[in-house]
């Protein structure tokens, strides 16, 4: 049986496909069972569990921070309103706004260019911004 415990929706950065579209993708390759694990966003897990096309467990990719460096981890099988679950994508949504007004602030300080808040959150899939979001305003 073939499964993909490991897949990203475009409820995370890093995807533009929607949840629909990886399942139609996932049947059409014979794959039985799948796991939405967005980076830090469970919206597309808790989308995934609705489909009566495909087993599915629920996941999240998490960010951690370890002896300096931002390792991934992973989740399955999680309960999405878990108190302890809500705790953590709160604190993480709130130190990515922390890190990314940071760089925001350097950015000004150091090129003496003010972007606009507004369009970076434009860009954002989450209830913030990162400096992914940044980078794209940045390079427009």
């Amino acid at each position: 049986m073939k499964i993909d415990l490991h897949v990203h929706s475009n409820h995370s950065f890093d995807s533009t496909q929607s949840v629909e579209e990886i399942i139609d993708l996932a049947l059409e390759n014979d794959i039985k069972v799948i796991s939405i694990t967005d980076h830090n966003e469970y919206l597309g897990s808790l989308e995934a569990l609705k489909s009566d096309k495909i087993d599915v467990i629920s996941g999240i990719e998490i960010d951690c921070f370890f002896n300096g460096d931002i390792i991934h981890l992973l989740g399955y099988g999680l309960s999405f309103d878990d108190k302890k679950i809500l705790d953590l994508k709160k604190h993480y949504v709130n130190e990515l706004n922390r890190i990314a007004y940071e760089r925001l602030n350097k950015i000004e300080e150091r090129y003496s260019c003010k972007l606009d808040i507004d369009k970076i959150k434009s860009y954002s899939n989450f209830d913030g911004f990162s400096n992914v979001e940044i980078e794209i305003v940045l390079l427009e």
